[in-house]
């Protein structure tokens, strides 16, 4: 008689998506985007993926997207913003939004760092998806949210005509912190 056994040691392998050599994300996990330029690489990066996207922001923030800014990386109808009224519903619809399997990236902007409770039950819902997506936290000036994968501050640095920027990797899991400088070209990105 043959028996199996259930076991939650069997894991797919996880899924990532790469900016560039050295600067990647594993699905299923809460990544915290900082600095000033946290939007721009965060639609960096929803041009590396395919299907909708699902962008929670806050009801009274003043700053908006502009289409014709995420047209350079990405067809701006694949999103589908939800305007929520404060931190509870932001909360709220994160973990709906992971524990719903139908979008590869959800981004969320939060007005300050969240809690560690806040982002272990993100890693929660995210564990409770049959497809793991891209989970990115926008938070203002250096982060600071507990419990995140990995925490990364995008800041700047344009000379001239030339596109740069500064990325830091202030919190990995797994990995030192660490910098580059990250140059775009009409080929892409690239590490200088």
């Amino acid at each position: 008689m043959n028996v199996q056994t259930i076991s939650r040691s069997h894991k797919r392998a996880p899924l990532e998506t790469s900016l560039i050599d050295g600067i990647s994300f594993t699905h299923g996990r809460v990544h915290e985007f900082c600095g000033a330029a946290r939007h721009s690489f965060a639609c960096r990066l929803a041009g590396r993926l395919t299907g909708p996207i699902i962008w929670i922001r806050p009801k009274w923030g003043g700053d908006r997207l502009a289409a014709d800014g995420m047209a350079a990386h990405f067809n701006p109808a694949r999103i589908v913003f939800a305007d929520v009224r404060g931190e509870e519903d932001n909360q709220w619809c994160s973990e709906e939004a992971l524990r719903a399997s139908s979008c590869p990236l959800i981004i969320s902007e939060r007005p300050e760092a969240s809690s560690f409770t806040q982002v272990r039950r993100l890693h929660l819902a995210a564990e409770a998806s049959q497809k793991p997506a891209l989970f990115l936290m926008l938070s203002p000036e250096e982060g600071g949210s507990q419990g995140v994968e990995t925490r990364w501050h995008f800041a700047p640095t344009h000379q001239g005509e030339e596109s740069r920027w500064n990325v830091t990797r202030l919190r990995a899991r797994m990995q030192p912190v660490a910098s580059w400088t990250v140059l775009e070209s009409k080929a892409g990105l690239r590490a200088a």
